[in-house]
C-alpha cells in the first residue's frame, strides 16, 4: 500500500509504511541499484526481505528523489546527500525518519512476548514505576532506549543500567523523556510517541554534540 503514515516537521521528516505488496511488486517500487540487491540477496529470511524493499520504496516516496540509504563503518544507516537517517521494521510495518540532524526511530507491534525480557531492559526503579501488565507501555520504553541506541549510534548500552525513561502517563500520542548515564556522563533525550493499530511509534532527535562516552561492548 502507500505511505500509511506520514508526518513532516521544522526538524524531520517521518514515514510509516504498512507491507500489503507482494515481493515483485515492492522491488519494482523501490528501483534499488546493484548495490542494494546484492544486500537483499543477502537476507534469507523472505520477510526481512519485503522490509528492506519497503524502507527504499518509502524513502522514495517521501523524497522523490534518487537519494539512497548508505552504511557506516558500524553498520549505522546515512543518506548519499550526507542527510540522516534512522530505520526500523516490525512484522508488516517499516518506517524511517530522515533530517539534518542525529535521529533514533523504533516501530513495534504490540505482543505479550515482551513480558518475557522485562528484566533485560527495565531497571528496578522502571519497574515500579510502570504498569509491567501494561503492554503499550512497555512498548514504549523499549522503543525509546532502541532510539537511544540509534542516535548515538552506540549499541553497548546496557538497557537496564545505561538507559532510563522519566515517568510519563501512556497516551495514544505525546512525548517524555528519557536518560543516557554512562561513566559519569548524562545525556537527556527528548522522545516523541504516536500509538495506533496496535503498533508503537518512537523517535527522537539530537541536535546537540554527542557527549556520552563510547565504550567497548561487554
Amino acid at each position: 500500500m502507500p505511505v500509511f503514515f506520514d508526518k513532516n516537521t521544522d526538524d524531520v521528516r517521518i514515514g510509516i509504511w504498512k507491507i500489503s505488496e507482494t515481493y515483485d511488486e515492492l522491488y519494482k517500487i523501490s528501483n534499488i541499484n546493484s548495490d542494494e540487491k546484492l544486500k537483499l540477496d543477502s537476507f534469507k529470511n523472505r520477510q526481512r526481505k519485503l522490509q528492506f524493499l519497503a524502507t527504499r520504496a518509502l524513502l522514495k516516496s517521501l523524497t522523490n528523489s534518487s537519494v539512497k540509504i548508505l552504511y557506516d563503518e558500524n553498520g549505522s544507516p546515512f543518506l548519499s546527500n550526507k542527510g540522516k537517517i534512522s530505520i526500523s521494521h516490525s512484522k508488516d510495518w517499516a518506517g524511517i525518519i530522515i533530517s539534518k540532524y542525529n535521529v533514533g526511530i523504533d516501530i513495534e507491534q504490540i505482543d505479550k512476548k515482551i513480558k518475557r525480557i522485562i528484566p533485560k531492559f527495565l531497571s528496578k526503579e522502571e519497574q515500579k514505576q510502570v504498569s509491567l501488565n501494561d503492554l503499550t507501555a512497555l512498548y514504549l520504553y523499549w522503543s525509546a532506549k532502541e532510539s537511544m541506541v540509534k542516535v548515538t549510534n552506540n549499541k553497548s548500552f546496557a538497557y537496564n543500567k545505561d538507559l532510563k525513561i522519566e515517568p510519563f502517563k501512556t497516551n495514544k500520542s505525546g512525548f517524555f523523556n528519557g536518560i543516557i548515564n554512562q561513566r559519569n556522563k548524562k545525556l537527556k533525550l527528548e522522545f516523541n510517541y504516536e500509538v495506533f493499530n496496535n503498533i508503537v511509534l518512537v523517535w527522537c532527535v539530537m541536535k546537540n554534540k554527542i557527549n556520552v562516552t563510547r565504550i567497548n561492548p561487554k
